[in-house]
C-alpha cells in the first residue's frame, strides 16, 4: 500500500533501503566477502555494523543525526530497538511514509557520498 500512497521518486528509495538494494556497508561487505563484524558505519566512531538499523536509529553522524530529529517522532529515536525499527517499517500514514522517505534519501546520499 505505501507504494500507492507514496511519490515515485520516493517510494523506489524507500523500496531499496526496504529490500536491502543500497550501497550499506553490511551489503558491500558481502560483496567482497569482508566478515559481517568488520562492515561498520564509516559515518560515525561507534564501530556499530553499517545495517539498516544503525542508519536509521543509531548513527550519531551529524547530518544523519539532523535529519533523524527531523524526520522521525520521538518514541523512534529514544531507545532504538528492533520493535521500534519494525514499526518503522509498517507505517501507513502517508505523512509519516514522506518523512520516513525524506529520511531515507538522506541517509542514502550520505553513505555514497565521497569522503
Amino acid at each position: 500500500e505505501y507504494l500507492l500512497n507514496l511519490p515515485a521518486n520516493l517510494s523506489k528509495k524507500y523500496c531499496k533501503f526496504r529490500t536491502g538494494n543500497t550501497k550499506l556497508p553490511i551489503e558491500t561487505g558481502r560483496w567482497f566477502n569482508i566478515p559481517r563484524e568488520n562492515r561498520i558505519c564509516k559515518l560515525c566512531n561507534s564501530k556499530d555494523i553499517g545495517d539498516e538499523f544503525h542508519y536509521l536509529l543509531k548513527c550519531t553522524d551529524a547530518v544523519i543525526q539532523n535529519s533523524r530529529i527531523q524526520n522521525l517522532s520521538k518514541y523512534y529515536q529514544s531507545n532504538p530497538n528492533v520493535i521500534k525499527f519494525e514499526n518503522l517499517f509498517n507505517v501507513t500514514k502517508k505523512k509519516e511514509l514522506v518523512k520516513i522517505c525524506k529520511f531515507l534519501y538522506i541517509i542514502i546520499e550520505r553513505v555514497n557520498s565521497p569522503g
